[in-house]
């Protein structure tokens, strides 16, 4: 009783209605999606229902009350109307599903969830640990009577043993395997909900100084307009640091809402045949102002590589990785993006002879405000990296960092293959 009720406690404190649609759609997908829509829609229908029903008393047509002919018209019209508003949920939702790529690579399962290779490995522990579990249970280690006595396989308790011959090594690890096997996953599950509760006190600590900042210096240049502290000569300068800060505070709010419109997944366009090589080009053009005013070179090589994705996701991957190169360069250094077709599927790089990044800090460049050195900050909302992390993420491509401090950084983003 004592294990049945440890492994339902573990069980419940870990999965959740979401989990399991993922695990269940990654091996029935179509099956699983009309699982989670069942879970969605039936309590939408039962409200809906209660809703259609009232308003039908309301009219004096309730299915309780009148004759017979009455009553089963009254119903007629109200599964009339509950298939109508059926109907278009089922438009609303085939428009949902068509915005975020069902049925390619990554996104079928419809699931917010991704098996990484921390999720691999744990898997792989854990299976060791239920066949060491389960060896134990073969061999007699799990043994336990609690009637009329205690007797556990492997001890002596008040001079009692259990009818199993099991040394007590043996019995120990089977226990404690047991024990691990159910407790690692909450362990795991409460320290990740530690993790994000962390993170999301520093985002909001990090978005309240970044909107503050800007915010500070429109609010003191207005006080000295105001007050006709300014010489009428001198108005120009300080109406354009207030519209250079406006436009600052402008782009902080536009990355914050690209990286939460990332993190829900949804109304991000719909899903395309994109060129690689013309995105880059395109990018490297709207970028060239501020190039030479950098005084850096940009050149792009390559050729077509077309990969599935939302355009406007692709453009803003790529512009920030760009951006960033051009930004944090040093004067007549250069910028080389690359754009190929690999074994491994398109593939585009962007290599620059920059400041380079520390090793320490290449694992924090993708977090959100995360600046490496501020003494060298190029001015920009500190999200770009972010926004190009969870960018690839929701397209199922793969980021690669490479750089040395003093001799540049190269950034790699491979897509998956067309048709895999």
């Amino acid at each position: 009783m004592f294990v049945v009720i440890q492994w339902f406690s573990c069980y419940n404190k870990i999965m959740t209605t979401d989990k399991f649609v993922y695990l269940f759609g990654k091996l029935i997908p179509a099956l699983s999606l009309i699982l989670s829509m069942a879970l969605r829609f039936v309590p939408s229908f039962l409200g809906q229902l209660k809703f259609i029903r009232n308003g039908q008393k309301a009219m004096g047509k309730d299915i309780s009350e009148g004759k017979l002919l009455d009553r089963i018209h009254a119903g007629l019209n109200m599964l009339s109307i509950l298939i109508t508003w059926a109907l278009e949920n089922a438009i609303e939702t085939s428009d949902s599903m068509r915005s975020r790529g069902y049925g390619l690579k990554g996104r079928t399962a419809f699931s917010i969830y991704k098996f990484t290779k921390k999720d691999k490995s744990l898997l792989a522990v854990m299976a060791a640990l239920f066949l060491v579990f389960a060896t134990g249970c073969m061999n007699g280690a799990s043994y336990a009577s609690y009637d009329p006595r205690i007797l556990l396989a492997g001890f002596t308790i008040q001079g009692h043993q259990a009818p199993v011959s099991v040394p007590v090594v043996e019995a120990m690890l089977t226990y404690i395997c047991f024990a691990c096997f159910c407790f690692l996953p909450v362990i795991l599950d409460v320290t990740e909900k530690e993790q994000r509760e962390r993170l999301r006190r520093e985002f909001t600590a990090n978005v309240s100084h970044e909107l503050k900042t800007p915010l500070t210096s429109i609010l003191g240049t207005a006080e000295i307009l105001q007050n006709g502290l300014v010489k009428p000569e001198d108005v120009p300068h300080f109406a354009g640091n207030i519209h250079r800060e406006t436009e600052r505070l402008i782009g902080l709010v536009n990355d914050i809402i690209k990286l939460s419109r990332l993190d829900e997944g949804g109304g991000l366009g719909q899903w395309e045949t994109v060129d690689l090589y013309e995105e880059a080009r395109a990018v490297l053009e709207q970028l060239a102002p501020a190039a030479q005013r950098k005084q850096v070179t940009t050149r792009l090589q390559g050729g077509e590589a077309l990969v599935r994705g939302v355009p406007q996701i692709v453009e803003e991957i790529v512009y920030n990785l760009c951006d960033n190169a051009i930004a944090y360069n040093r004067a007549n250094g250069s910028v080389t993006v690359t754009v190929e077709n690999t074994a491994f599927g398109p593939r585009i790089t962007v290599a620059d002879t920059g400041i380079g990044i520390p090793r320490e800090a290449q694992g924090r460049v993708f977090e959100r405000f995360y600046r490496v050195d501020k003494s060298h900050s190029s001015g920009g909302t500190g999200l770009g990296l972010s926004i190009v992390k969870h960018g690839a993420a929701y397209l199922g491509a793969q980021v690669e960092l490479h750089s040395e401090p003093g001799h540049g950084s190269t950034f790699t983003l491979t897509f998956p293959k067309a048709g895999a």
